[in-house]
């Protein structure tokens, strides 16, 4: 990683997490180079630290449930892409229903979920025995199966991300403690004499020091957000 800020850049991104990884990575796909990602401690050491990983693609929405279905395929390359490991496993997920209410509510599902291109099917108490055989289901009305679902390494998965940035001109520093005023909707402007950035991105809530000396720097949110006015299109 670099050692020291450069005086200038386009785009910062707070925050070393996995949505602070993933912003810097899709930025730099989108042909950005000029995006610096600054963490308070290290890489991930915040809540996707302590996340669980699982990746699901059926939720209550077609836009939520296109990101899951992309996020499953981003992660399935993200390795053989950086190097990275990801720990992503494709190992499929049980949905089980043990009344009839929940039953007719898995039924809807499947039916949007074939809407949204997602696998999904009813199966047998002897297939979910076969898949997952721990399970009890005798008190069970049904079960559904998701094939592509699976779950991965939070804190690898990130890092494959932080690395896919680097790899596309991103620079990411740790050790850098943001001091925030204010925030609304992830975005912000910066205030700051020596001008190193025009466009912020908040992917987390920080208090910016860097080892022990105050940054001149003050990040004050517009409000409400105008997206006529930023170059950062998400």
């Amino acid at each position: 990683m670099p050692k020291q800020l450069p005086p200038h850049a386009q785009v910062v991104i707070i925050g070393g997490g996995v949505v602070g990884c993933s912003v810097a990575y899709h930025l730099t796909k989108l042909g950005w180079q000029d995006v610096v990602l600054i963490e308070r401690k290290v890489l991930t050491s915040g809540t996707t630290w302590a996340a669980a990983g699982l990746v699901g693609q059926l939720w209550a929405s077609s836009v939520l449930t296109k990101l899951a279905k992309y996020g499953t395929e981003l992660y399935s390359r993200l390795e053989s892409e950086t190097g990275q490991p990801t720990g992503f496993v494709r190992s499929g997920s049980l949905r089980v229903a043990r009344t009839a209410a929940r039953r007719h509510e898995y039924d809807r599902a499947v039916g949007m979920a074939r809407a949204f291109g997602v696998e999904i099917e009813q199966i047998s108490f002897e297939e979910a025995s076969k898949l997952f055989p721990p399970m009890k289901t005798d008190d069970l009305v049904a079960v559904y199966y998701q094939p592509n679902d699976g779950h991965t390494s939070p804190v690898d998965t990130a890092r494959a991300m932080a690395k896919g940035a680097q790899m596309g001109g991103a620079s990411v520093f740790e050790g850098i403690y943001a001091h925030l005023l204010g925030w609304a909707m992830g975005m912000g402007y910066l205030e700051n004499p020596e001008g190193i950035s025009d466009d912020w991105i908040l992917s987390g809530k920080y208090e910016i020091d860097v080892e022990g000396e105050l940054i001149p720097a003050k990040v004050f949110l517009k409000a409400p957000y105008d997206p006529s006015s930023k170059r950062v299109r998400m």
